[in-house]
């Protein structure tokens, strides 16, 4: 798997204990040299509601991020995803074996 984040790649973020994914739609690079991506986050209301928290604390402030540098997001491959999900499902199905073996 290239390590590269391009314009569309999924990609997650972690911020305040949760993971943040979404998928890239603008790659470019600054006058400071750094490169920075754009991200639309997908099913973000919880980070959303706590930017707007916070921005109603200080009406003055800016929060939230709405560009990223590479070291803040991690692509990610759709199909390990999906893997991964499958391989939990399958746990979750067999609750009674996982009970027994914790208790064990």
């Amino acid at each position: 798997m290239s390590t590269t984040i391009e314009i569309g790649d999924l990609v997650w973020n972690g911020h305040g204990g949760w993971l943040r994914f979404g998928y890239v739609t603008k790659k470019q690079r600054a006058d400071n040299g750094w490169v920075y991506f754009t991200v639309d986050w997908l099913r973000d209301e919880k980070y959303q509601s706590a930017q707007d928290y916070y921005y109603s604390i200080n009406p003055k402030g800016n929060y939230g991020l709405v560009d990223f540098r590479p070291g803040q997001l991690y692509r990610i491959e759709p199909e390990r995803l999906n893997d991964i999900l499958e391989a939990y499902s399958v746990v979750q199905r067999q609750g009674d074996v996982l009970e027994a073996y914790s208790a064990g």
